[in-house]
């Protein structure tokens, strides 16, 4: 189990052999660790949910951990995969790639005689490696998806009989993304990471096609920011500490299209602040690490995920609190 300090039976840590393997491109790169984990798997990059994956370069370790019963992991239904990056990794470099998909390949709706169009498009670039050698990187991507389809109605009339056919209007989304991070080595063991991710997607013509017709058309857009900074390291030598700050804000509207129905625009404002202190291992490379003065911040990425200050006990705490100011009006 996770929390046996004389095993990682639950856990798998990826070689820099099968890291390197790993595809350079995010998307494949999502599906491979997915693959070799499973298709509901969480994944976290430097302690925080929900940031897009970093460039392969820039990873120092990939752990995927199957014990959804350890008390650290709260009741987790599903398997884990941390992903910890490492300051100063690799040379200034950068990459792009495009995707374009129309609708000649689709199939009509057996319902209608004729097939609507549809497109779809996607521009991604990333540039990013070491500022200072072994001491300071960034990384910095972007993106952009622009995609539309036709919607088909069937549905039957008031007044009896069916209505079927491809709508006279196209169904857009459109979504960019930003994301920037930087971290930078304090000291041989304290390092500082800030990130930044911006994602927007405008949609219109939602709620309509099948059974719904087009009165029943609205649109949405939503603006979401995460703005994040850890400092981790270990304090002297019995102590490890993950202090995190991450503050996201999410702006989001709904407009129907017809005048006169309800706007409703909505923003949400959450902080998280977590610490954590791990208390001195007693196994296996911490063991011959204690006698230095700090344990080096790469060996302790490589321990099971637990740690304890008796030889059969494991103990990790730390005052974690979050804010949450939810600001919704509507209008007509």
């Amino acid at each position: 189990a996770a929390a046996d300090p004389r095993g990682i039976a639950f856990k798998t840590i990826l070689t820099p052999e099968q890291i390197e393997a790993l595809s350079d491109d995010p998307a494949e790169m999502l599906q491979q660790l997915l693959d070799m984990a499973s298709p509901n798997a969480v994944i976290r990059v430097d302690s925080f949910f929900g940031g897009p994956l970093p460039p392969k370069a820039q990873i120092k370790s990939i752990h995927i951990v199957r014990d959804a019963f350890a008390a650290e992991n709260h009741s987790a239904e599903s398997d884990e995969i941390q992903i910890i990056t490492q300051p100063g990794v690799g040379p200034i470099h950068g990459g792009g790639n495009s995707r374009f998909r129309d609708g000649s390949m689709s199939a009509r709706s057996p319902f209608t005689q004729t097939r609507g169009p549809e497109r779809t498009q996607n521009v991604e670039g990333n540039i990013g490696g070491s500022l200072i050698k072994n001491k300071s990187s960034f990384s910095i991507s972007v993106g952009r998806r622009s995609a539309f389809d036709t919607p088909t109605l069937y549905v039957a009339l008031p007044g009896g009989g069916t209505r079927s056919e491809v709508m006279n209007l196209r169904r857009p989304n459109d979504n960019w993304s930003v994301f920037g991070l930087f971290d930078y080595a304090l000291t041989r063991d304290q390092t500082l990471r800030l990130s930044y991710d911006q994602s927007n997607s405008r949609r219109r013509n939602l709620g309509v096609g099948g059974y719904d017709l087009d009165d029943r058309a609205y649109s949405t857009d939503v603006q979401d920011h995460e703005l994040r900074a850890q400092i981790v390291g270990p304090l002297g030598r019995r102590m490890f500490a993950n202090t995190r700050l991450q503050v996201a804000w999410v702006d989001s509207a709904s407009q129907a299209r017809r005048a006169g129905d309800r706007r409703t625009p909505s923003a949400q404002h959450r902080v998280r602040v977590g610490y954590r202190l791990h208390p001195r291992h007693q196994h296996g490379a911490c063991r011959r690490a204690r006698r230095q003065r700090l344990v080096p911040l790469e060996r302790l990425d490589q321990l099971p995920g637990h740690l304890h200050v008796y030889e059969h006990r494991c103990v990790r705490c730390g005052p974690a609190c979050q804010l949450h100011t939810p600001d919704r009006q509507s209008a007509d």
